[in-house]
């Protein structure tokens, strides 16, 4: 709200001073909020911004609204801290709204904390923290969320090409033993040196100490450019090619099982 009061003059009457200053008392005593000062009474609005290292929300708040973009607590909050890097939810929290982009908690949270890596959800039972994909997660695009809150690189298809210098043999891609059984790869190969193109699949599996390869739909242009093998250090399997060209480009993609 915007509070007026007129302004004097030197011909104004002693009483029309005195009226106001006392406006402008009742104005600071009850619609102005203060440092270390009294708490106002009646809603605020303010064109512009407001800002402030920590904003508390202690007690009983009920039905409060902060635009914009809005904040809305309904029904009862206590013990509530906003400020620059978190947002706490303590004891009881119902229907509330964070805008933007928007975060909805429904009926009952309690000792909900939300900040810029991660949000924090606790309740009597369980806790539950979700926590933002890294940057490399970011660039491949490929991650998901598990049932504990945080989020793994999804490693079931995999992409890459390799260029080999020379003709000895070139790891292409490994996999780790421990965690997958098997392996499909689907693979383009081709001479950089000449109008040579090879394309196949593989399937690979492993017992931990021996990888075993299967290679098949071969398809050849002109010449064969290489071959494939497999092997196992035990702690990963590893795909091979031998190259017959000094220059070569292979391409693959990787399915695991």
């Amino acid at each position: 709200m915007t509070i007026t009061v007129a302004n004097t003059a030197n011909t104004n009457t002693f009483d029309y001073w005195r009226n106001r200053t006392n406006e402008l008392a009742d104005a600071m005593t009850n619609k102005t909020v203060t440092v270390d000062s009294n708490t106002a009474t009646g809603n605020a609005a303010i064109t512009g911004t407001f800002s402030a290292n920590v904003l508390f929300l202690g007690n009983t708040t009920v039905n409060s609204t902060s635009n914009s973009t809005s904040i809305v607590f309904g029904n009862t909050v206590q013990n509530t801290v906003i400020n620059t890097s978190s947002i706490t939810f303590g004891n009881t929290v119902q229907n509330t709204v964070i805008n933007t982009s928007s975060i909805t908690f429904g009926n009952t949270v309690q000792n909900t904390v939300v900040n810029t890596s991660s949000i924090f959800i606790s309740n009597s039972t369980s806790n539950l923290t979700i926590s933002i994909p890294t940057t490399s997660q970011y660039a491949n695009g490929k991650f998901f969320l598990n049932a504990n809150g945080s989020f793994t690189l999804v490693e079931a298809l995999i992409k890459g090409n390799i260029e080999t210098s020379g003709t000895t043999n070139t790891e292409i891609n490994n996999y780790l033993t421990n965690t997958f059984a098997s392996a499909e790869y689907l693979l383009a190969v081709k001479d950089n040196n000449a109008n040579n193109y090879q394309s196949s699949k593989i399937l690979i599996t492993h017992d931990v100490d021996n990888a075993y390869l299967s290679e098949y739909a071969i398809i050849v242009s002109n010449n064969y450019v290489g071959s494939f093998f497999a092997n196992s250090n035990t702690s990963h399997v590893r795909l091979y090619f031998n190259p017959t060209s000094t220059n070569t480009t292979i391409n693959f993609t990787r399915v695991e099982a």
